[in-house]
């Protein structure tokens, strides 16, 4: 059975932003209520919903901040061979970047997120493990804070790869 998916209308943008005005060019005033959509359209932004390429879409300063604050906490746990402490700040740096992103597609990803965390956490082998896993979600990530489409997206090739490589050898153990 073959099923044929297809996405809908790529936009980005910010929705039912309250905005009022007051004219005061007469002794009486008018005040208006508007409720003002604003959204990129387009076929560039298929990336963004299929191999995660948000360079059309900016985060925020404050997003791309705790996105660093993040990489820090995550290499700081493969510095001292914290796997739980990889997984909260990793569950959590995801949980900025789907914000960031601000794409319904990849906020649909967030269970897979934690299953692949759960799995990974399963079956890690210590340190190894660990720093391999940090590296590559830290390329990833610094790659996206600094909007770099290309290098982001070798990144998250390199991450898919990896992950791809530690389930199949967790797979073949058995």
């Amino acid at each position: 059975m073959s099923t044929t998916v297809s996405l809908g209308a790529n936009k980005y943008g910010k929705a039912e932003n309250r905005v009022v005005r007051i004219t005061r060019d007469t002794a009486r005033h008018e005040i208006e209520d508007l409720n003002v959509t604003s959204q990129l359209r387009g076929a560039k932004l298929i990336d963004s919903y299929l191999v995660g390429d948000n360079s059309l879409v900016v985060a925020t300063d404050t997003q791309k901040k705790n996105l660093q604050g993040f990489i820090a906490q995550i290499q700081k746990a493969a510095e001292t061979n914290d796997a739980p402490g990889f997984i909260r700040s990793s569950k959590d740096m995801y949980s900025e970047l789907i914000l960031a992103a601000n794409n319904e597609y990849f906020q649909t990803l967030d269970l897979f997120h934690g299953l692949s965390r759960r799995f990974w956490f399963a079956h890690q082998r210590g340190p190894d493990d660990l720093r391999d896993v940090v590296n590559a979600h830290t390329a990833r990530i610094k790659a996206i804070v600094h909007g770099d489409a290309d290098a982001a997206k070798n990144a998250t090739d390199k991450l898919m790869d990896h992950l791809e490589t530690f389930a199949r050898n967790t797979i073949n153990r058995y």
